[in-house]
């Protein structure tokens, strides 16, 4: 731990070596001192009454050196994820919206062989296995939209935010120590 300083009135701990950058290993300049923070937490007790759970956890902020390249790289990225997320999420719900259109669709060119129960039928079924397969289907696409953003990332040789901190040395101690990068969940 002689590589970082407490930093007592920002509550976290703060590089001392600030020479080289985690993401990119290009030697840091005066003015590129950026640093990138991580919050990572350890689980130290839960309760689970019937009417009340908590769970209560130490956290620690950690800092990173990182040049103004990875900064700006990260930022974009994040932009990036943000917008392919946003497409993702109103293609699948113009698709659902669209849905009751088709057999409204089926019914024209199908001419008076389709009655109305079998439409209502149809769309049932449609909407149920919509409501089914929907949650799989954001989980996809959050995934989709998350390797855009790693790939917009490696084409400029640099690592992710959570490739970089998890090669990082004291994130590697806090992690055998039992601490990860995610905050519990009562």
């Amino acid at each position: 731990m002689d590589t970082h300083i407490i930093n007592n009135e920002k509550k976290r701990l703060e590089p001392i070596d600030e020479s080289h950058c985690i993401f990119c290993g290009k030697k840091l300049t005066q003015k590129d001192k950026k640093k990138f923070y991580v919050g990572m937490y350890k689980e130290t007790g839960r309760t689970n009454y019937i009417i009340k759970r908590s769970v209560s956890y130490q956290a620690v902020i950690i800092g990173a050196p990182r040049c103004n390249k990875c900064r700006y790289t990260h930022i974009k990225a994040g932009i990036l994820y943000n917008i392919c997320a946003c497409l993702f999420l109103f293609t699948s719900i113009f698709s659902i919206i669209a849905i009751p259109f088709i057999p409204a669709f089926f019914r024209k060119s199908l001419g008076s062989e389709i009655t109305g129960f079998s439409i209502l039928l149809l769309f049932l079924i449609i909407v149920v296995y919509m409501l089914i397969k929907f949650p799989g289907i954001l989980l996809k696409m959050r995934d989709r939209a998350l390797k855009i953003r790693n790939k917009y990332i490696k084409k400029r040789h640099t690592l992710t935010p959570e490739e970089g901190v998890s090669k990082y040395e004291i994130t590697k101690y806090f992690l055998q120590e039992g601490f990860g990068f995610n905050k519990p969940n009562p």
